[in-house]
């Protein structure tokens, strides 16, 4: 059975359909029931209570997360997004065709806690504030039933049906922006802190990982993540920096990496960080076998915010770790030489 550790995906589909400047969601809030709340509920079966689903905007992400609670499980979990109802992937009848959503997780069996992360930066023209957009979050759910199996249900989001011939429900987010924010005019002192490319992409976590080839990590309590980038992989996923113990709730979202590994043996990485932050340092391991040590400066590649290299052997999955030292006012960590 799978941990309860929450997993984040990075949705590579659109959320929205066109671009704006992020900086025009600077301080977007989301509330997501008709309290004014975030979570919803989450129903098995049509009428039991299975649990919630709660969102929430932190930076140029949308997190939506599912939760279980009463002794189910979740299987697997898929999610659309979008602001018209009529773009949801649905067959002729109009019943919602969950294989099509942009967002799937993988086998996640036995998980009681799981998060899509949904990049804001696919959007429709104009900003999100004061707009609505729709979710339909689905989910294969299961329950002990108290004799060695299993009572298994199909799991919605509670709110309006989809469509009448089926029980499928979405449910209504509401974007709102802060009314005239208070700028603060006196300059604030920089910090630099430690950052890791976030591993969610079948990746290991340093700290975690059993695997005798990181027993270093496990010695030196190193956090941070390792990307595993198959041959064709072209994606994104964010930095974070400050995230001791790999805990993202207690660091700081400060920049996006671009990964593609191309069938050529090249791997391309950049990094880009948000407003706010600058790189001060880069370490950069690309590999065909899991980082074998654990400083930074061991890593390879160092010294530019993009890297191209070029592997000596194909293989059709190579390791990637993204290290950094990021400055940025909102930063705690002392800036040394």
């Amino acid at each position: 059975m799978k941990s309860t550790a929450t997993v984040l995906t990075i949705g590579l589909a659109a959320f929205f359909a066109a671009s704006i400047p992020l900086a025009a969601q600077a301080g977007l809030q989301v509330s997501y029931s008709p309290e004014g709340g975030t979570c919803q509920r989450m129903l098995a079966g049509q009428f039991i209570e299975a649990g919630e689903v709660c969102v929430q905007v932190e930076g140029d992400f949308m997190t939506v997360t599912y939760k279980t609670s009463n002794g189910w499980e979740l299987s697997e979990a898929q999610l659309w997004a979008g602001l018209n109802l009529d773009l949801m992937p649905a067959g002729k009848q109009g019943n919602p065709q969950i294989g099509n959503f942009p967002y799937i997780s993988d086998d996640i069996t036995g998980a009681t806690n799981y998060s899509f992360y949904v990049p804001l930066k696919e959007l429709s023209t104009g900003e999100l504030c004061d707009l609505t957009g729709y979710l339909a979050a689905h989910a294969s759910l299961r329950k002990p039933d108290g004799n060695g199996g299993y009572q298994t249900e199909t799991g919605w989001v509670e709110g309006p049906p989809i469509n009448g011939g089926s029980w499928a429900m979405y449910s209504s987010v509401s974007f709102t922006c802060p009314v005239d924010p208070i700028l603060d005019p006196l300059p604030v002192a920089e910090g630099c802190e430690t950052a890791f490319a976030f591993g969610d992409r079948n990746g290991d976590l340093l700290l975690d990982k059993g695997d005798l080839e990181l027993n270093d990590f496990l010695k030196t309590k190193r956090w941070g993540w390792q990307l595993a980038v198959r041959k064709g992989d072209s994606f994104t996923v964010p930095i974070y920096a400050a995230a001791g113990k790999n805990d993202i709730s207690k660091g700081t979202l400060v920049g996006e990496l671009d990964v593609t590994y191309k069938e050529s043996k090249e791997v391309a990485v950049a990094y880009r960080m948000l407003s706010g932050f600058s790189l001060d340092k880069t370490h950069l391991y690309v590999g065909t076998r899991y980082l074998p040590k654990v400083a930074p400066g061991t890593y390879g590649h160092s010294g530019s915010d993009s890297y191209i290299v070029t592997l000596k052997t194909d293989a059709s999955t190579v390791y990637v770790v993204a290290h950094a030292v990021v400055r940025g006012a909102a930063l705690e960590g002392t800036c040394g030489e």
